[in-house]
């Protein structure tokens, strides 16, 4: 029950234990069923009407995977829905989280987008929190908490 931190341009963008960020971050679900021949319309009408956030994500003859964007819905509503419509020719199926690999590409994206916006030194100090460091030669010096770069002696 490790804690994994996530960081991008020297940043702390996200910490906590595998579970929590693949849930506060991974926005939702992937799921990809393998179908019987002809029967993909039934598949795909099936999972864009009763998913909500439902999208293509890849697909290929026989085989199809949706994202679900909505992280409101329980993976038991999800596999009691397929189970419950099993009969419209799906041979397979499965649900999961995004990986840790997505998680962390989809934060540095957001870190990336984040710094277009506001430039790269804003965007290294626009989040971090500042203390105060007492120093008998500067004793109004600040400094970010997680930065090496310091004049200060702490």
């Amino acid at each position: 029950a490790g804690r994994v931190a996530i960081m991008v341009h020297g940043r702390l963008e996200a910490i906590g234990s595998l579970q929590h960020l693949k849930t506060k971050y991974g926005e939702g679900y992937h799921m990809e069923f393998r179908y019987e021949s002809g029967s993909r319309e039934q598949v795909v009408n099936f999972a864009l009407s009763e998913f909500p956030d439902c999208s293509i994500d890849d697909e290929k003859p026989g085989w199809v995977k949706f994202k679900i964007a909505n992280n409101t819905l329980k993976l038991s509503q999800i596999f009691q829905t397929i189970q419950a419509n099993i009969s419209l020719g799906i041979k397979d199926y499965s649900v999961c989280q995004p990986t840790l690999e997505q998680v962390f590409l989809q934060i540095a994206a957001k870190a990336e987008i984040e710094e277009d916006e506001v430039g790269p030194e804003e965007a290294r100090m626009a989040e971090r929190p500042m203390s105060t460091v007492s120093d008998p030669q500067t004793p109004e010096c600040r400094r970010p908490l997680l930065s090496e770069q310091s004049g200060c002696e702490v």
